[in-house]
């Protein structure tokens, strides 16, 4: 629930935190947790919404790519699943039919705010605000670290994110935001 005067964006986490995690929700013996460690890993790889990556199914892991028409954007997207999704999709999970992400009663997805309560858990901190929009940021984020041309990751990150423009991007991930402390912390004060 959004209160009035509170900031409700959504904080950028560290991706080797977020796969760490993932890892460890993986090799859980409970089903949830398994479903929500892929779901991280999931999101760290393809930069997926919440609402998208709730539709993927098992049929799309076994093909090794997804088709899908963002519901938020209305864009159609096509992708391949990394190497690595796939590896970790064949080992923790059993040839299965349906949605990946369905819920304790068999019925439908997951909801977004079961997602959000859960990542709330298990990336417990006060000091940042965490949603499923944290996960998708450490991803973008770190693709952007690893680049060696920053300028062309951000257009490319753009596009992948459907934002409007790079400039949406960076305030996205958070980039502007360190960009803009950098610069405050150059006045040193001398006493």
């Amino acid at each position: 629930m959004n209160v009035a005067g509170n900031i409700t964006t959504s904080d950028r986490i560290d991706f080797n935190v977020a796969n760490r995690k993932a890892i460890q929700l993986l090799k859980s013996k409970s089903k949830t947790d398994k479903k929500l460690g892929f779901y991280i890993c999931v999101v760290l790889t393809n930069l997926l919404r919440v609402s998208d990556a709730l539709t993927l199914t098992h049929k799309d892991m076994e093909k090794g790519y997804y088709e899908l028409r963002e519901k938020k954007t209305k864009k159609a997207k096509k992708y391949d699943f990394s190497d690595s999704l796939i590896a970790i999709y064949n080992k923790f999970f059993p040839k299965g039919e349906g949605l990946l992400f369905i819920n304790n009663s068999g019925t439908k997805a997951i909801s977004n705010s079961y997602i959000n309560r859960r990542l709330k858990e298990i990336f417990h901190n006060e000091d940042i605000n965490i949603s499923s929009h944290s996960i998708r940021k450490a991803g973008s984020f770190s693709l952007y670290q690893m680049a060696e041309n920053k300028t062309e990751c951000l257009y490319e990150l753009s596009e992948i994110l459907n934002h409007s423009n790079p400039a949406v991007t960076k305030r996205y991930i958070g980039l502007r935001k360190t960009e803009l402390q950098e610069t405050l912390n150059k006045n040193v004060l001398n006493f």
